[in-house]
């Protein structure tokens, strides 16, 4: 296949080098494309290589990267989204799937010109697997697969195509979700980041010096799960009220395995 990997950051080189592997012509987008070399190396955390692949193609032209294109991924941040959309509408053709990974909220409305072209448009509900670059443009780790992939898509219907082409090309079980709405409205990060956020930097006023960086993760507290849980508990009463079908939007408590405030922590 001649597929499309737009951003060139860690789950974009991860994907491209996985679909590489498996001798697709992978396009590789990339505001930087002098800095990439010959060769991805996908490693394991531990520093172990997994495999090397030969890189295809890399531009930062938007034109060379979408001719002839069958599948786009994009995997630039959300933020970029109605900045890209514009770029990309001269060259898309009527039956391009285009991928958001991960799936964002608003993607439907910033990509809502290449739907008028006739784009089937799609998103991963959560990224397939963990990844970070080691070095840009020539390795990345990868941290964690997934054991699946659950994808929505507009139109709703597409989604049984678009699903055995994933499986066959990350080697995971597709599941198909019943609208897009449950792709954007999947909660891990926009509640996730924004409830420590909170929890870190609550009591900040102009002027606050913070001593030392604080960890995420690391340090993360109770108040940030108390947070955490009242955000996805008002989510979750949305998505009940909404007259869709919604049950795929999972709760964090359910995702994380984790019913108390202390369990979350």
């Amino acid at each position: 296949m001649r597929i499309t990997v737009i951003g060139g950051g860690s789950i974009g080189t991860l994907m491209a080098a996985e679909m590489l592997k498996k001798g697709h012509k992978v396009t590789i987008y990339t505001s930087r494309p002098d800095e990439w070399k010959n060769e991805i190396t996908v490693l394991l955390p531990t520093d172990k290589v997994l495999f090397r692949t030969a890189v295809y193609r890399v531009t930062d032209s938007m034109e060379e990267a979408l001719y002839m294109a069958e599948l786009v991924f994009i995997t630039m941040p959300a933020q970029l989204f109605r900045k890209l959309s514009p770029k990309m509408e001269p060259y898309v053709l009527p039956g391009m799937r285009v991928g958001m990974v991960p799936g964002s909220g608003g993607a439907e409305f910033a990509f809502r010109n290449l739907l008028g072209k006739g784009c089937v448009l799609f998103g991963f509900q959560r990224v397939h697997s963990i990844a970070r670059i080691k070095e840009y443009g020539k390795s990345v780790y990868m941290l964690g697969r997934k054991s699946e992939i659950y994808i929505g898509a507009i139109p709703a219907d597409s989604t049984g195509e678009l699903c055995p082409v994933m499986e066959s090309l990350f080697e995971l079980p597709c599941m198909a979700l019943a609208n897009y709405l449950c792709v954007t409205l999947t909660p891990s990060n926009p509640i996730l980041h924004t409830a420590r956020l909170y929890s870190m930097f609550r009591e900040y006023e102009e002027g606050i010096v913070y001593p030392r960086n604080y960890l995420f993760y690391e340090e993360w507290d109770d108040e940030a799960s108390r947070t955490l849980f009242d955000c996805d508990h008002e989510l979750q009463n949305l998505c009940a009220a909404i007259p869709m079908e919604l049950v795929s939007v999972k709760s964090l408590r359910e995702h994380y395995e984790s019913s108390s405030v202390s369990a979350m922590t």
